[in-house]
């Protein structure tokens, strides 16, 4: 490489390495998160330590006594290779090892540390040469971490996923490199850059596959269906069943981003709670439902067990992912298990944001159905806010009802089993500090719990339930029951300034599993972001 390079290859070669330093903090961030929810802890911890590294670099850049154009195209050539790399890495690390977040923490501060030594090495290399500006190179790293983070984003992410977008972008760095050393005549870092391209392509092929490693060999799981959509991953799979009804009869799981969604074993149960429930109270006050709005529910099973029903007229539902509703209406054993629902012409599909689409509703419901997954992260909880349940109580007729999903059902401290979990907790206090009267319920065979809400301010959750039978474990208690001796704690309720349900969620997913978030060895390594 020429002692003397160009002011050009100088802007190129620090445009490049910074683009792929911060690009390798972003998508190491973005499918961390993913994986493991925390998201405003991950992506802090990893964003304050990309910057720290990024002084540490800075300060290591001193070392180098005379820097050259040589070094720069190794720093960046190093920069290209790790990004391609990091996401496989992390694979690996995860399959192996499970959730440790110093692994993060640590592909981050290496490609900090290397992206930190390139501004002060070409200052120092170019120094003297005009035309050479450090407002200008700071410019062009700025400029380098929006673009490629915009193109990740809005292009890549969805049809790539992150492993494939950070292996395309580091071998398209490094190709760039390559043709513009060619255009100075220097075949050996060509030769060198194009071998630096070859080495992180059977990395990632072994890493997309590295939980073959650990299957078990009687695993008799298959993954029926699996996709990246742009908001989660949903992997649709036969099991061999382990419930008590049909022990190792085949069932069918969906998973969104690692956590069931529902089993065929026992989505009837639950869906009995979350539908039809609510339309039996609405029934008991004297309000035979007509109109019903499902907020989430993009499987399709809570609108098949309205549709039920011949006095249901219309079902609005709302769904944020678009894949979801594809794969509902397209898949054949989805089809199977809701019935066609979605394509009744009784269902009429939104697919909207449902936190902004009840904000721009003011016709009224009989009966509201809330069906998200658990609050597992902040983008969720807002879901389980004070201030969305007010936006859906405008939706609620005055004698209608609302039923939530409220996640597990038993706070796992309380060796009685007679305490609800703070989730449910957390969402019956924020629904009744807004003026709904509200109860809990619950699956015992899923143990889900289930939250039951009304304007009716003297509504009795308790003569209800003792009029349809769902009090105590025998008839249709088994389906749905309601105890008025469960302890409830004195869980705050959720604002969007506290998010406490995501705070709630996750530790009560840490008790029921201290040593590892999710188990992703195995057939589960599916369920890792693409």
């Amino acid at each position: 490489m020429s002692e003397q390079p160009s002011l050009r290859f100088l802007y190129f070669v620090s445009l490049v390495a910074s683009g792929c330093g911060f690009m390798t903090q972003t998508l190491v961030s973005g499918f961390w998160t993913t994986a493991f929810s925390q998201d405003t802890l991950h992506f802090s911890l990893n964003l304050a330590f990309y910057f720290l590294s990024l002084g540490v670099g800075s300060l290591l850049s001193t070392k180098i006594q005379k820097p050259v154009a040589a070094h720069l195209l190794t720093i960046a050539t190093a920069l290209c290779v790790w990004e391609a790399l990091s996401i496989s890495i992390l694979r690996v690390a995860i399959t192996s090892f499970g959730e440790i977040g110093l692994f993060p923490i640590l592909v981050v501060s290496i490609a900090g540390t290397l992206t930190g030594l390139i501004l002060p090495l070409t200052l120092r290399v170019g120094e003297g040469r005009k035309g050479l500006s450090l407002s200008l190179l700071f410019f062009c790293d700025y400029l380098a971490a929006i673009a490629f983070t915009m193109v990740f984003t809005f292009v890549l992410l969805i049809p790539l996923g992150y492993g494939r977008t950070a292996l395309l972008v580091g071998l398209v760095g490094l190709v760039c490199l390559a043709f513009f050393v060619l255009a100075n005549r220097d075949r050996w870092a060509v030769v060198t850059l194009f071998a630096a391209a070859m080495a992180p392509i059977p990395f990632h092929l072994f890493a997309r596959d590295v939980g073959e490693r650990f299957r078990d060999p009687k695993d008799q799981s298959t993954v029926l269906f699996s996709k990246q959509s742009h908001y989660q991953k949903l992997v649709f799979m036969e099991e061999k069943g382990e419930g008590s009804f049909f022990p190792g009869a085949p069932q069918h799981v969906l998973y969104l981003d690692g956590f069931v969604q529902f089993s065929s074993y026992d989505e009837q149960t639950y869906h009995v709670c979350i539908a039809n429930i609510p339309q039996a109270a609405a029934e008991s006050v004297g309000n035979p439902s007509k109109r019903a709005l499902i907020l989430g529910g993009g499987d399709g099973l809570a609108a098949r067990n309205l549709l039920a029903s011949p006095r249901i007229e219309t079902i609005d539902l709302v769904e944020l992912d678009p894949e979801m509703i594809d794969f509902a209406k397209t898949h054949p054993m989805m089809r199977s298990l809701n019935l066609d629902a979605l394509g009744s012409h009784r269902v009429h599909v939104t697919v909207a944001d449902a936190f902004q689409w009840v904000r721009g509703q003011h016709e009224p419901y009989d009966i509201v159905i809330i069906d998200f997954p658990h609050a597992k992260n902040l983008a969720l909880a807002r879901l389980f806010s004070a201030e969305f349940y007010s936006h859906v109580k405008r939706l609620v007729k005055p004698d209608g009802f609302i039923s939530i999903q409220a996640g597990p059902s038993v706070d796992l401290s309380d060796k009685s089993l007679m305490s609800v979990a703070a989730p449910a907790a957390s969402i019956r206090n924020t629904l009744r500090a807004i003026g709904f009267s509200a109860d809990i319920y619950v699956s015992p065979r899923d143990e889900e719990a289930f939250v039951l809400g009304t304007p009716l301010p003297n509504f009795d959750m308790l003569a209800f339930s003792k009029k349809i039978g769902i009090v105590g474990l025998s008839g249709l208690g088994l389906i749905c029951t309601y105890n008025s001796k469960w302890r409830i704690p004195a869980a705050e309720i959720t604002t969007l300034n506290t998010l406490k349900i995501s705070s709630y969620m996750y530790d009560w997913y840490r008790k029921a599993n201290p040593t590892m978030f999710f188990n992703f060895r195995g057939q589960k390594s599916i369920f890792l972001p693409e």
